[in-house]
Parts: structure tokens; C-alpha cells; sequence
């Protein structure tokens, strides 16, 4: 496994070689947006759809960038979808990583006064 300053090292190295490409699809990206939230804004009464713009742009640059760093990988590195799933299960599972358990001893129950959060264990 690769540590995290690697792997900031193996996405510039991914980036560096199609800086063209990645910052066409951004700025295209964000001037559609941009665009978007202006004509809202120049149309006040459609303030709700305003709201839902902007509320739903930051998910989506979230997913243009985990798709263009995939793109990226298919075309530099002939990423595959058998080899993704195999580097994917190969990650540790976390889904069960802490759990929340409540206080059953008398001596770790809040006294009165006190605030009452739950305990959480690392499993």
C-alpha cells in the first residue's frame, strides 16, 4: 500500500500528463454553474430553484472529480473495471469500525446535571 503523500504523488503524476483535458471539463464545469446561479440570481422569484442550484453543486464537483480522476486512469494506466473492483475489495472494511454502546454500570451512568453521551468503542 501506497502512503498518502504516494498517492498525491500518483495523482499529479495522472493530472500532470492531461492538464488540458482535466482543466477544460473543470472550467467548463463551473462556468455552466457559474452561468446558472447568475440567471437565478437575476430572476429573484425563482428563489427556490436558486437555493436547489446551489445546495446540489457541491455534490456534483465532488462527482465530476472522482470521474475525471477515473477517466484519467483509463486512459493513462488502461484502468479496467475487473481491476478497479480487485484494488476496491482489497481496501480494509469499515463499515463496522466504531459502534456506540450504552453505559450499564452504575458508576458510568451521567449523574444528574451531567450531559448524557453515548460511549463509543473502537472495534
Amino acid at each position: 500500500r501506497a502512503s498518502a503523500l504516494g498517492a498525491v504523488k500518483r495523482s499529479w503524476t495522472l493530472f500532470r500528463g492531461s492538464i488540458g483535458f482535466a482543466l477544460c471539463v473543470l472550467v467548463s464545469f463551473y462556468v455552466i454553474e457559474i452561468s446558472i446561479l447568475a440567471s437565478l440570481i437575476v430572476f429573484k422569484k425563482y428563489l427556490l430553484v436558486f437555493l436547489f442550484v446551489v445546495m446540489a453543486a457541491a455534490p456534483l464537483s465532488t462527482i465530476l472529480v472522482v470521474v475525471l480522476y477515473i477517466v484519467l486512469r483509463i486512459r493513462l494506466e488502461g484502468l479496467t473495471q475487473s481491476s478497479l473492483a480487485q484494488e476496491l475489495s482489497s481496501l480494509p472494511d469499515t463499515r463496522n469500525t466504531f459502534e456506540m454502546l450504552p453505559a450499564t454500570a452504575a458508576e458510568d451512568r451521567p449523574r444528574e446535571g451531567d450531559k448524557q453521551l453515548p460511549d463509543i468503542h473502537l472495534v
